[in-house]
């Protein structure tokens, strides 16, 4: 999208996309009994550090940042923190279902961060509300990240939540109300426009058309219930918006011993649908932080969490789900109501055979193409419950040496026990639906009772002891940790649990608060490994200059600050891993019979995986040049080159092996992927008069590239070495066959090629148009991510704008029933606007009822410009004055109006910028408008 583009350049001109990070850690800027201002900090794995000393690289979101509208965590941090990339891809009560990843892709599996909250791995960020944390510090760099062991390679959300302050007693309540809809809604053709595509789909294939011209004029004034009915679902089953409301109280509390803090809090909303029991959530979640000084040498550290939510739902969901009791894996799919919404036809049947009055509830239709009947499904199928209940408690020992005459040195050891259960039960009920003749479909059957129908579980052992030396001698300062750290994690139904030990070393010495060198060592441990090769040994390095300190700048009166630094490392990386590749495995294959006259059996096993004893970590090396200045006391800038190497990447590689080895080839460390880029951030703030205003943001760039995967391909354009690891498959369209003379190829695609198919490039040139002949044509993940906010104060109103964005990525709209119409499926709007001898410069190609035929594979025809840019978040707020604040004896009165995801720029509005797909298989991305208010005591 052109525009987009351009928006890029120049705005990266003006303003160079400023970071949202001018309070990195600034926001610490403590004043101890002195008056004397404190270093701002960093957090880092197992402690704090001067930032002036920080050699790596790190994103910071503060706690005022993190309260929006969004309803979860990980979907509040978009445009928040640079190099830190959220996608948004569906919605449902209570939650925004979002995925992260930390500069790009790394690898050929996951690229998921590594989730740590107070100190503690693999926690969730769904987990926590927004106002118990303080701080989300982002490691990007191999210096910041490498402590926490083989998990954290792709990254690490570093959670940090709130805890007493000394001298502090506050309590405060946080309230908001508010009202979310869906961001758009798809376009599907009437049951008289349906029929008419149709019948000329069915002329296409050569066939007889289904509809007569009286059954058309029949759709045309149709109702719900006739029996050839016109039902748009979505508008009979769908309320135009939902209601949600938040609301937390804190309280803290603290002397010379004891520091406390306490938080509580709810939040509820309510699903879209318009008829029947609508889905209801409700969740509530506690934490209590406790500090306590027993003596100058011991305190210890007492953390308590938990979160219960419940969800009450009717049979459909907003989701598909396994339809098994138990969660079988039988492949039984149960379609969840947006999936149904999007996929009945609105001619499938009538709502009613017999409609309701005041006598009885009426009679069900039903139809040949679909058992279900989407009303009979929210009102008579009975309903479904969900119950989630989570903990988390750390328990901790600290010891300062500083009495024994060790100054600087101390000693932390905690442990940690964390569960989650998921349990779903329900009541499954029968319904009776009717044809048009009056036949009785299924029977109108009450369940005797509600049924366990799921449930899962897990929990999370963990212990951490960190020693620290942090001390200062004139000119030289050195800071270490020596830290131990081993987790045990045990799913239900797997029966070997995830068990990682890492053993971790740091040294950061600084000279003259000029020069500083870091040394960074992790003797990482999987038990995924073969006993006696579980460990290995990871360094990493880095460099920093603070210029600004050297006497020949002293004379620039413009630079405040000007620091250079550079990582180099690896890391060890075994979530790739599963257990146990290092051995043979076995299944049942086939019946053995032995004895007397073969009387007796026994089930045959043969070898179905070659295991591999040498298989080791994945491992990652990188580098991270830096650069961090603060120009006129106003301007902060920072720039990051990074560039990350993954090899040994496990994979089965068949061209390794001859073909006798069949399927069952081992796991080996073979495969490698490049990924670099570049950040760039700015932030200016400055203030006139009464009047206080700033402008931030960021662009960032990222690639990543298959550099060695073993393909032995027989052309070279189907090899994946050297193409982007977010590749999309596709052909290469050349517009449409506009006469059947044209047709010069035979295609294995599906369905006979025509007038009005599309013309593919036959690559192979053998004549045929086969899965050979499809090529890279385009990338789903953003090269660029980008991100601006502005803010402006006067007195005591504040408005906050914070707009993101991506460019130089692609999506496929070939599977879209929103976008096509295409076999027995619904018909999208745009099939209206579908090839035909007199309409050549179409946006569909020709109807056909044939499903996954020719034209409707993927291709470039179908790939569109993904580049979006969109209004996240707006708030408006005012602080009351002292006078009215007095007059309620509060400390502090705060009230806002907020929306998130307002407004979105594309080359395709009719469509969410984040997922085309939102409402059709699961629940819309929804925009938020709320008000709210808080009070402080």
């Amino acid at each position: 999208m052109k525009y987009i583009k351009y928006i890029i350049a120049l705005v990266t001109v003006l303003c160079g996309f400023v970071h949202v990070q001018a309070q990195q850690i600034e926001e610490v800027v403590l004043q101890d009994t002195l008056g004397n201002s404190k270093k701002q900090k960093v957090h880092l794995p197992f402690g704090d550090m001067d930032k002036n000393r920080v050699v790596g690289a790190t994103s910071l979101i503060t706690q005022d940042q993190i309260a929006t509208t969004d309803l979860d965590v990980e979907s509040a941090m978009i445009g928040k923190a640079m190099g830190l990339n959220v996608f948004k891809n569906s919605a449902g009560p209570g939650m925004d279902n979002s995925w992260l990843n930390v500069r790009g892709l790394h690898t050929l599996g996951n690229s998921d961060p590594l989730v740590v909250v107070d100190g503690v791995s693999n926690r969730s960020l769904e987990s926590l509300n927004f106002y118990e944390i303080e701080s989300i510090t982002v490691l990007k760099d191999v210096t910041a990240k490498s402590l926490y062991g083989a998990q954290a390679a792709n990254g690490v959300i570093l959670v940090t939540t709130k805890r007493g302050e000394v001298g502090v007693k506050k309590a405060s309540i946080n309230a908001e109300f508010g009202v979310r809809k869906p961001t758009h809604l798809p376009d599907f053709l009437n049951s008289a426009d349906y029929a008419q595509l149709y019948n000329e789909a069915l002329e296409n294939d050569g066939l007889t058309p289904q509809y007569s011209t009286a059954d058309i004029a029949a759709y045309e004034r149709a109702g719900i219930n006739d029996e050839l009915p016109n039902v748009d679902y979505y508008d009979r089953y769908l309320k135009a918006f939902t209601n949600y409301q938040r609301i937390y109280g804190t309280y803290t509390n603290s002397d010379e011993k004891t520091a406390f803090y306490f938080t509580a809090g709810y939040a509820g909303e309510g699903g879209l649908e318009a008829i029947g029991e609508q889905t209801k959530y409700n969740s509530m979640n506690i934490r209590g932080n406790l500090d306590y000084k027993i003596n100058d040498i011991f305190s210890v550290q007492v953390d308590v969490a938990a979160r219960l939510e419940s969800t009450s739902t009717n049979q459909m969901t907003y989701n598909n789900y396994d339809g098994t009791p138990g969660n079988l894996g039988d492949d039984v799919v149960v379609q969840g109501l947006f999936s149904t919404l999007s996929s009945h036809r609105p001619n499938e049947y009538p709502i009613y055979h017999q409609a309701p009055d005041n006598e009885s509830a009426g009679l069900l239709g039903w139809g040949a193409a679909k058992s279900t009947n989407i009303e009979g499904e929210l009102l008579r199928a009975g309903y479904r419950d969900e119950l989630i209940r989570q903990s988390q408690s750390n328990i901790g020992l600290d010891m300062d040496f500083a009495q024994w005459g060790i100054a600087g040195l101390s000693w932390k050891n905690y442990v940690s026990f964390d569960t989650y259960n998921f349990l779903v039960t329900r009541k499954k009920d029968d319904y009776a639906r009717y044809q048009a003749d009056g036949t009785k479909v299924g029977d109108d059957v009450q369940a005797s009772g509600i049924s366990k129908f799921d449930d899962n579980a897990y929990r999370n052992i963990g212990m951490i002891s960190t020693m620290a030396y942090d001390r200062t001698f004139g000119n030289h300062a050195i800071t270490s940790h020596l830290n131990a750290i081993a987790q045990n994690r045990e799913y239900q139904g797997t029966a070997q649990p995830y068990k990682n030990v890492t053993y971790g070393f740091r040294l950061n010495y600084a000279f003259a608060n000029k020069y500083i060198a870091e040394v960074d060592l992790a003797y990482m441990g999987s038990n995924k490994l073969e006993e006696g090769s579980r460990y290995q040994l990871f360094p990493s390095v880095g460099l920093g200059w603070v210029l600004s300190e050297e006497d020949f700048l002293q004379s620039v009166d413009a630079l405040d600050y000007l620091k250079l630094k550079a990582s180099y490392g690896q890391m060890g990386y075994d979530r790739s891993l599963q257990h146990f590749w290092y051995r043979d495995a076995y299944g049942p294959q086939g019946w053995v019979q032995f004895g007397s006259q073969n009387s007796n059996g026994a089930s045959a096993y043969t070898l179905t995986r070659t295991g591999n004893p040498a298989i080791g970590f994945e491992v990652a090396t990188e580098y991270n040049i830096g650069l961090e200045a603060l120009l006129l006391k106003r301007l902060s800038v920072e720039v990051n080159y990074y560039n990350e190497y993954r090899s040994d990447i496990p994979m089965q590689v068949s061209s390794l092996y001859p073909d006798y080895f069949g399927d069952n080839i081992p796991y080996v460390n073979y495969g490698e992927v490049s990924n670099q880029g570049i950040e760039l951030g700015l932030n200016y703030s400055s203030q006139v008069g009464d009047i206080s205003y700033g402008l931030g943001g960021y662009v960032t760039y990222s690639k990543a590239v298959y550099e060695k995967t073993g393909d032995l391909t027989p052309f070279p354009h189907l090899n994946r070495n050297g193409k982007p690891l977010d590749l999309m498959w596709g052909y290469n369209a050349e517009g449409f066959y506009e006469s059947d003379t044209e047709v010069d190829v035979q295609s294995t695609l599906g369905g006979d090629v025509i007038a009005g198919d599309l013309r593919y490039a036959d690559i192979t040139e053998d004549g045929l148009i086969t899965t050979e002949d499809q090529k890279n044509i385009g990338n789903s993940t953003p090269r660029y991510q980008y991100s601006l906010n502005f803010n402006i104060g006067y007195k005591g109103f504040s408005l906050f704008v914070l707009g993101q964005g991506a460019a130089g990525h692609d999506r496929m709209m070939s599977w879209n029933t929103a976008y096509n119409g295409v076999g027995q499926g619904k018909y999208a709007a745009n099939a209206m606007n579908r090839w035909s001898p007199d309409n050549m410069d179409a946006s569909h190609p020709r109807l056909t009822t044939v499903g996954g035929s020719h034209s409707y594979q993927a291709s470039s025809y179908w790939l569109q410009d993904a580049s979006y840019f969109t209004i996240r978040n707006i708030e408006l707020s005012y602080v009351f004055p002292e006078k009215i604040r007095g007059a309620l004896r509060a400390s502090e009165l705060r009230v806002f109006a907020r929306g998130t995801d307002l407004l979105s720029f594309s080359a395709h509005p009719d469509f969410n910028s984040d997922n085309a797909a939102s409402g059709l298989t699961s629940g819309f991305l929804m925009k938020t408008f709320s008000l709210g208010f808080n009070l402080s005591y």
